[in-house]
């Protein structure tokens, strides 16, 4: 389908939205004497006196039998088409045109205000992770001034760990396209409370920022768990086991926090990406695997399962550390585990990064590196997407963490000395109870997920397989550079390349649809078939294309 008229028009998901509108009103806006009469004894509008008693009466029909039901996880965002056909469905019971029309100005003047509000629930969510992340950095620099009077060459090294954390940030928000002042916010430490804001007031993205503020959000997140709260407790874990003289009430209370920090943020940043509506409605294979029946129970679950598989990890980790005495050691472990997990995916393809331009061997072992961290302490079920490690590398992954502790407290103690820092039977009483707790909590997280996504935890799925077996065969929209929005299979397989590398993309089907098409889109062209557009095709897919259509203005 050809939607040119959408070539000026906001970035909305009409379109795709329409049908599920229409799925989810068809009860009310197909029979409009049901909207009326469903909570009330009214028939219709004519037994009220006055126009102003009519517009309210329809104005709280509306919040009660559609907007509520747009309130729900996961349901699609409103259109303008909802609001015209709950207008028509209501003169049918006697409202009349003029009476129409100012109703429909109502109800936008009302939906306009409400989308400029600060939803509430969301904001104290916001909040709520932002404190609990802060309340993570300060205890953290409790130690820190504390280590400086006790211990020099731990506090150096602590305070090496929050600065590279604070630069890692700082980092991420300038490749991402944040001013520079956002970006250096997050040597000081205040780029989660800026994101956290942004967030909590749907602030508008900045002018080349890459991805919306949940995406934003949810990447400073994750750099904040793997270079500051997993870092900052395995030291601390450490230190506590090496320099038991030294333990103060504050270090216990830090690692405590570092580890709930981890657990709650893991938790609510990936529901907040899985429950988000764009998400849902382009990704619907992939996101939807929160409960809508017991949303708050798979979340404490979630949050359980999360803190005590750091637990365990932080625990057998930092036990081999102090018994071993040689970072040769640690460093030997870690070292295999990222090699293992890297060749793995490498067999399966699906180790490069999927965005064009960034699928270079540097940047993917980089970011191998953090899914590999995510894999050990913060197991964020975001990072089993298809463009990332694959559902069943992250499912074997998860297993093979929580087995080889096992296997780490048997040599901390029948190849070292761990006797010296903790009795052994204590030892295995203390890693059995928090496995046991952890695979029992994860159970029931698991248990509560959808039939429907259950397999998206555990099926192997490439990022090429997700891109012929969903992108090209069923998702019917795609937002081109300018964050306009276009409808159809054939813009949804033409604007592949322009975004995606090629490494994981049909180019057979891809040369061919460029075969067939291009020629007729120069003739009478699509909305999106621009300069931009063609400056974006990749050559190699347009060899079988006559080379007089290859110009930048050509047509």
């Amino acid at each position: 389908m050809n939607h040119r008229h959408r070539a000026t028009a906001p970035a909305t998901h009409q379109t795709r939205r329409k049908s599920s509108v229409l799925e989810v009103l068809a009860s009310h806006l197909l029979e409009p004497q049901k909207i009326l009469s469903s909570k009330s004894s009214l028939k219709d509008y004519s037994t009220l006196h006055t126009s102003k008693e009519r517009i309210d009466q329809a104005c709280l029909v509306f919040h009660r039998d559609v907007e509520e039901a747009f309130e729900e996880e996961g349901a699609p965002e409103m259109t303008s088409d909802v609001l015209k056909e709950f207008v028509i469905a209501q003169k049918a019971l006697k409202l009349s045109q003029n009476e129409c029309e100012e109703l429909l100005c109502e109800l936008a003047s009302k939906l306009f205000n409400e989308k400029k509000g600060v939803d509430t629930f969301k904001a104290l969510k916001v909040v709520g992770k932002t404190l609990v992340s802060y309340f993570d950095l300060v205890t953290d620099v409790m130690v820190f001034l504390e280590l400086r009077r006790k211990n020099s060459t731990m506090a150096v090294v602590q305070g090496l760990t929050l600065g590279f954390s604070l630069f890692m940030q700082s980092l991420a928000s300038w490749a991402l396209g944040q001013p520079k002042l956002v970006a250096l916010s997050g040597l000081v430490g205040f780029k989660p409370a800026i994101e956290a804001w942004r967030e909590t007031t749907n602030a508008k993205p900045f002018p080349n920022q890459m991805g919306d503020n949940t995406f934003i959000l949810g990447v400073s997140r994750m750099l904040e768990i793997t270079t500051e709260a997993i870092p900052q407790a395995v030291l601390q874990s450490v230190i506590l086991f090496l320099y038991s003289d030294q333990r103060t009430t504050v270090q216990f209370v830090s690692l405590f926090a570092s580890m709930l920090t981890t657990g709650f943020t893991v938790a609510f940043a990936d529901r907040d990406q899985d429950t988000s509506k764009y998400q849902r409605i382009s990704h619907p294979k992939l996101y939807g695997y929160v409960s809508s029946t017991n949303s708050n129970k798979q979340a404490f679950f979630l949050v359980v399962f999360v803190t005590t598989y750091i637990m365990v990890k932080m625990f057998a980790l930092s036990l081999f550390i102090a018994t071993s005495s040689s970072a040769s050691w640690t460093g030997g472990l870690l070292g295999l585990e990222y090699a293992g997990l890297l060749i793995w995916r490498m067999q399966w393809k699906s180790w490069r990064l999927a965005g064009k331009g960034v699928d270079g061997a540097a940047p993917a072992l980089f970011l191998h590196l953090i899914w590999y961290i995510c894999l050990v302490a913060a197991p964020f079920p975001g990072i089993r997407a298809p463009s990332l490690i694959t559902p069943r590398i992250y499912f074997i992954g998860q297993l093979y963490m929580l087995t080889i502790n096992f296997v780490i407290v048997f040599v901390c103690f029948r190849v070292f000395n761990g006797i010296d820092f903790l009795e052994e039977t204590h030892a295995w009483l203390m890693l059995s109870t928090a496995t046991l707790l952890c695979l029992v909590s994860g159970g029931v997280s698991f248990y509560y997920v959808p039939n429907s996504h259950r397999h998206t935890f555990y099926r192997q799925q490439t990022y090429k397989q997700y891109v012929e077996q969903f992108i090209w065969e069923e998702k019917m929209f795609v937002f081109d550079s300018n964050h306009r929005e276009w409808t159809g299979h054939e813009a949804v397989r033409a604007f592949l390349p322009f975004f995606w590398s090629l490494r994981y993309l049909p180019k057979e089907k891809l040369i061919e649809l460029y075969k067939d098409r291009w020629a007729i889109w120069c003739s009478d062209p699509p909305g999106w078939f621009d300069d931009d557009f063609k400056s974006m095709i990749p050559r190699e897919l347009l060899y079988g294309v006559d080379e007089i259509f290859w110009g930048g203005g050509g047509g």
